[in-house]
Parts: C-alpha cells; structure tokens; sequence
C-alpha cells in the first residue's frame, strides 16, 4: 500500500516538472522570437 502511495506521488509531481517545464519552454520560445 506504501508503495503505491509513493509511486503514484512520484508520478504526479514528476508530471507536474514536466507542466512546469513546458510551460518555461513556451515563456523562453516567446523572449527569443520577440529578441529576434
């Protein structure tokens, strides 16, 4: 049972890096094409 709890909670804030990361992508994709 801990160890589902744990995997699904890796998971998730894994999920959520990877939110955050797309979403830091798309802010530094805009700055380089307004820059250019």
């Amino acid at each position: 049972m801990n160890e589902i709890l744990s995997t699904s909670q890796a998971s998730l804030s894994s999920r959520k890096t990877k939110k955050a990361l797309s979403i830091f992508e798309s802010i530094g994709a805009s700055i380089v094409y307004y820059l250019r």
